[in-house]
């Protein structure tokens, strides 16, 4: 009778060990890198709420007037002063795509305030301008064979990089604490002051905190330093879209692959779904993981199809979890006219860090040959803009395509599990 009782008392304890064993996977899969999880939920958040009608959204009329001002400027006059956004070979970190171009709403209302002409200026891996080109008479190019820029030494320019030095420049009443690490910006700047503020908001908090309290760029001389309050100025997200397309377009390169792209899957702008797939993010998951995300990105995109054969367009960092994504699907619901699309690329290659994403050392920092070889970066970008709505995961990149964009047609896979959505409604005629 006792052996019996000890047998059941050892039964129960091993089902609870089974169950916290399940709970602790469970867990791991879906909620892993806490740290990184809480903000970028934050930043989601902040998105899917300010998004509705950033498609229909004008630009303040401060920024309207700092553009007009911008596209007036001439490189030979010599009373210019620059604000430049900078990747040096021999700065430490500049980050992805996302942390280098998704704080543009920030970039343009320091440079207002500032009254500066704002550039940009990359090194590593190659200038921007073999990627993207301006759009509008906003030309943000180094201009060329210009004496000040060729002269200059980019590495002892003045650099803008922490939130406190930012502070400094939106707020005219802020008072830096004398601490070292945020060494307040000297009363005199140069004719050339750099800037690489990277935060997990994208410059999004700073821009919202002060959008309401923006002086009218030109206006504010006229009247003589008064100020103006504008209680229903659009937020970052909302101007978003307008702003990146008044600044940025695809070079001629970059716009040949992507239409290249889109007809060799037969994609139609704003007319497929987008599952974007961040499978190293902090480090290489397993197996189990990495189908498991695959698995969940293609249910989440499922919620947005909306006729039969409507193409899903598959993107990630990683070419094993998008092959895992294609065979779910055509294993599991291959009786459904579910069609999933993805390029053909053999291996990923990081802006920031080449093939070797996942090392830490800064001798890993990507240095090919071609710039053409990260093309690719921003012809993923742009698929993700085109289409209809997007699943997004883990990091930026989809988020800033989703902003891009301009609508609001976007679920996240890593914050919850989604059920796979059967369509059976034919395509409208």
């Amino acid at each position: 009778m006792r052996s019996r009782k000890l047998g059941l008392i050892s039964l129960v304890r091993l089902l609870l060990l089974l169950t916290v064993l399940v709970t602790i996977t469970l867990n791991w899969c879906f909620y892993s890198a806490k740290v990184i999880a809480k903000n970028d939920e934050l930043e989601h958040n902040r998105i899917i709420a300010h998004t509705e009608s950033s498609s229909t959204t004008t630009l303040p009329v401060w920024m309207q007037d700092y553009m007009n001002w911008h596209a007036l400027q001439s490189p030979d006059d010599s009373s210019v002063d620059y604000l430049v956004v900078r990747c040096l070979n021999q700065d430490t970190h500049c980050g992805g795509t996302a942390d280098r171009l998704m704080p543009l709403p920030l970039f343009v209302m320091m440079a207002a305030r500032m009254k500066r002409v704002l550039l940009f200026h990359w090194e590593r891996p190659c200038p921007l301008e073999e990627f993207l080109l301006p759009s509008t008479d906003v030309d943000w190019r180094i201009p060329k064979n210009h004496e000040l820029f060729q002269s200059l030494d980019w590495m002892s320019t003045v650099r803008i990089s922490h939130q406190l030095n930012v502070l400094q420049i939106l707020d005219p009443e802020f008072e830096p604490p004398t601490r070292r690490r945020s060494k307040p910006l000297p009363a005199v700047l140069p004719r050339v002051v750099t800037t690489a503020y990277q935060s997990q908001l994208h410059g999004a908090d700073l821009y919202d905190q002060f959008r309401n309290r923006t002086d009218s760029f030109q206006r504010k001389d006229a009247s003589g330093g008064s100020t103006d309050s504008h209680p229903n100025e659009p937020s970052f997200e909302q101007v978003y879209s307008a702003l990146w397309k008044t600044f940025f377009q695809p070079s001629p390169r970059v716009q040949n692959k992507i239409d290249a792209a889109l007809l060799d899957m037969q994609l139609v702008p704003n007319d497929y779904v987008a599952a974007h797939i961040r499978a190293l993010y902090q480090q290489e998951a397993g197996p189990k993981k990495t189908a498991f995300v695959a698995r969940n990105a293609m249910h989440c995109a499922s919620q947005f199809l909306s006729y039969e054969g409507q193409p899903i367009y598959v993107v990630s960092d990683s070419v094993n979890s998008t092959k895992m994504a294609m065979q779910y699907v055509h294993q599991q619901h291959s009786d459904e006219a579910v069609v999933v699309v993805t390029r053909p690329v053999t291996s990923v290659l990081h802006l920031d860090r080449g093939t070797a994403f996942l090392e830490k050392d800064a001798d890993q920092w990507t240095n090919n040959e071609f710039c053409a070889d990260y093309d690719d970066t921003f012809v993923d970008l742009y698929l993700l803009i085109l289409a209809k709505c997007r699943t997004v995961h883990l990091g930026s990149f989809a988020k800033w395509a989703h902003l891009i964009h301009g609508g609001n047609c976007i679920n996240s896979h890593f914050q919850k599990q989604c059920r796979w959505k059967k369509v059976l409604d034919s395509k409208p005629g």
